[in-house]
């Protein structure tokens, strides 16, 4: 996802559509070592992404993309404009 936004970045696009899945597929109620939170992707994106400071700063908001371009599936990112 860091390469997706980088690329994204210098290339001044400022949308980008990740699709993620909603996870439904993910069984991990019954293991104390994961967390029903953490074992989405689109759970984990956001997070991964607020922890790369270099990542964050090049980040306007992320958000769930509206139901025609996929909902709970699915995560907008938008991108701030690069300093060329």
């Amino acid at each position: 996802i860091d390469k997706i936004i980088l690329k994204c970045y210098e290339s001044d696009v400022n949308e980008i559509l990740v699709i993620t899945g909603k996870g439904i597929h993910s069984k991990n109620n019954s293991d104390v070592y994961n967390s029903n939170q953490y074992n989405k992707l689109k759970n984990t994106i956001p997070i991964f992404i607020k922890n790369k400071p270099d990542l964050f700063s090049k980040i306007k908001n992320i958000r769930t993309a509206p139901t025609n371009q996929g909902g709970e599936g699915a995560l907008i990112i938008k991108l701030k404009k690069s300093i060329k």
